[in-house]
């Protein structure tokens, strides 16, 4: 009788559907940021739309890039200068991922 590696099968799986999660959180924020941020933020993270200019919204890519990923986080969820909070909309996984959504535009 022949035994099947099951430990290189199993780590196999779980790096394919851990990819695959990866993948559709990414999609997910993107869809998230576009929906709920864009409209300030600009897609690209620049602040350049009619309200972002109007707010004097910051770019990503500058001052607001160098903040704390908890500092955005909690403007995120609780809200902030112009800014309404997402806190009961959204949960904290899709909170984190639209931080991180909006720090890697400044890349």
């Amino acid at each position: 009788m022949m035994k099947l590696p099951i430990k290189k099968t199993t780590t196999c799986a779980v790096f394919l559907v851990s990819g695959a999660a990866s993948a559709w959180a990414q999609g997910d924020a993107q869809d998230l940021y576009l929906h709920k941020c864009a409209t300030c933020h600009g897609p690209d993270g620049t602040a350049k739309t009619a309200l972002g200019r109007k707010l004097k919204v910051k770019d990503a890519h500058g001052p607001v890039a160098k903040m704390s990923v908890d500092a955005m986080i909690k403007i995120v969820a609780n809200g902030g200068h112009d800014m309404d909070g997402y806190g009961k909309q959204l949960n904290k996984d899709q909170i984190k991922g639209l931080v991180d959504y909006y720090r890697g535009l400044a890349k």
